[in-house]
């Protein structure tokens, strides 16, 4: 896999779309504060808007379940689902495994639960990790509202971005193709 720098979300979809070099480039904000429901007292947890293939470019398995898919991050607000962290699934749930298709809410809004990420994957900040990610489309009801005007900007750069080469494709290749 290759990394890039931070970029603006209209500015990945060209990349995502457009380039010759990657298999798969996926994105993903940072971890936010949410306030999460679940059967029991609320609580504070950390959710991280991912776009849909980016389980996929991590190249991981889900323990439980399944993960995000790309149609759930095309409609904005059209795909309010979740996939737990290992570690939130273990504390909060006990390891059940009919957390599957259970409703909870984040910031008021209903989510189903799709998928468990296997344990020991914190995401890619190797400083703060996410207790569960939501499709890129859920932006708006997961991000601070400050961020709503900021999102379709091409010069707001506050998504990471990384990749998975093509077979026979070397970083540089890709980096002057990215970079122009």
């Amino acid at each position: 896999a290759a990394g890039l720098t931070q970029i603006s979300h209209p500015n990945y979809e060209d990349y995502r779309d457009e380039n010759e070099v990657f298999e798969g480039l996926a994105a993903w904000g940072f971890p936010v504060p949410t306030s999460m429901l679940a059967a029991k007292e609320p609580e504070q947890v950390f959710t991280e808007i991912v776009s849909g293939n980016y389980f996929e470019v991590m190249g991981i398995e889900p323990v439980l379940g399944r993960f995000l898919t790309p149609a759930e991050d095309r409609a904005e607000g059209g795909s309010p689902v979740v996939v737990l962290s290992h570690r939130l699934w273990s504390r909060r749930f006990g390891e059940d495994p009919s957390v599957l298709g259970r409703a909870l809410t984040l910031n008021g809004i209903t989510y189903d639960v799709v998928g468990v990420a296997p344990e020991g994957f914190q995401g890619v900040n190797a400083l703060f990790s996410p207790d569960l990610w939501a499709p890129m489309a859920m932006y708006r009801q997961i991000l601070p509202a400050q961020f709503y005007d900021w999102f379709e900007d091409r010069r707001a750069l506050f998504l990471n971005v990384g990749g998975r080469l093509k077979p026979g494709v070397e970083i540089p290749e890709a980096q002057a193709q990215i970079c122009g």
